[in-house]
């Protein structure tokens, strides 16, 4: 099985650690953090194939990260909110591939369709 970089902008915690611990044990590099701030220093080196990001953070929000973040590479974007009043015109031009509203009904299912973006 292919492995991927996968980067999560998730300021929950539990969310953050439990995709983590899914993607990790299929074997996928993870990069995280809650810091929309830190997320444009870390993006750039680590350059992932795949990312989470939550649009509903402190600072700087998962849509004003998307569009500072460096657009070099592909990268598949996920967003997550629990946010549903959203332009959807708005998310696919800033790059969003797949919108998935909090709470989740089943995170092993969003990771499987996640990761079907990147085949």
């Amino acid at each position: 099985m292919k492995t991927f970089k996968v980067f999560i902008l998730e300021d929950e915690y539990l969310i953050t650690r439990s995709l983590q611990i899914i993607l990790e044990s299929m074997g996928h590099q993870v990069q995280s953090t809650s810091s929309g701030e830190e997320a444009l220093n870390l993006w750039g080196k680590f350059k992932p194939d795949l990312a989470f990001i939550d649009i509903l953070l402190p600072g700087m929000n998962g849509l004003d990260f998307l569009k500072k973040r460096p657009q070099h590479f592909l990268t598949k974007i996920v967003l997550i909110s629990a946010h549903d009043n959203l332009n959807e015109k708005e998310l696919l031009s800033l790059g969003a591939c797949l919108f998935v509203k909090k709470p989740f009904k089943n995170i092993f299912q969003l990771v499987k369709s996640s990761l079907q973006l990147l085949s």
